[in-house]
């Protein structure tokens, strides 16, 4: 299993509840997990 450690990321997503829009300043960063999940999927 694949673990990336990001503090930062964690701690900024952890402060958004679950219906919140992601900040700008974090789409890069979760564009990239989700384009890693999305590869594990295919």
């Amino acid at each position: 299993m694949y673990v990336e450690k990001n503090e930062k990321l964690a701690d900024e997503l952890y402060k958004l509840d679950i219906n919140d829009e992601i900040p700008e300043e974090l789409y890069e960063a979760v564009a990239k997990i989700l384009a890693f999940v999305y590869g594990l999927n295919n």
